[in-house]
């Protein structure tokens, strides 16, 4: 579902409105209603750090998923899948999200068993960062697109 194309405001306000989200393409990975509510909530300045941010962790992240159970460092990949799912559910990233709860229950679940993890468990919890890791690029390049139009407008 695409959103409707929406323009940006010709005066720059202190806190960006709606419409300082730029469209969604139709097949998006981002939920562009949380987006924006983020968006009504900060400055322009302030939004595009918390984007920043979310992309400078999200590589540690990624490499902690892909450690992790090769390691035999289920509390880390555990506490990785919980913050990771936090930062992209408030950004929007709803689906990847998604995943990193699944893989979150899944660990926290198997804390103290981590044998059963690395047994029954093992299959899943790949398949689950596989998909995240799938997932995450066109995340990454949609942030960044935003941030342009975030740039754009607090330079107007």
């Amino acid at each position: 579902e695409q959103s409707p194309q929406m323009t940006h405001p010709t005066s720059e306000p202190t806190v960006p409105p709606s419409s300082a989200v730029s469209p969604a393409p139709p097949d998006s990975v981002l939920d562009y209603e949380t987006l924006r509510s983020l968006l009504d909530a900060f400055a322009a300045e302030e939004a595009n750090d918390l984007i920043t941010v979310y992309l400078e962790t999200a590589p540690d992240y990624l490499h902690i998923f892909r450690a992790s159970i090769e390691n035999n460092t289920i509390e880390q990949l555990n506490r990785a899948a919980h913050s990771f799912k936090s930062s992209s559910a408030i950004l929007g990233a709803l689906h990847l999200a998604q995943l990193c709860k699944q893989l979150e229950d899944i660990t926290y679940d198997r804390a103290n068993n981590v044998a059963r993890l690395l047994t029954e468990d093992r299959a899943t919890a790949q398949a689950l960062i596989a998909k995240i890791l799938d997932l995450y690029p066109p995340i990454e390049t949609e942030l960044k697109r935003q941030q342009t139009s975030l740039t754009h407008q607090a330079d107007t």
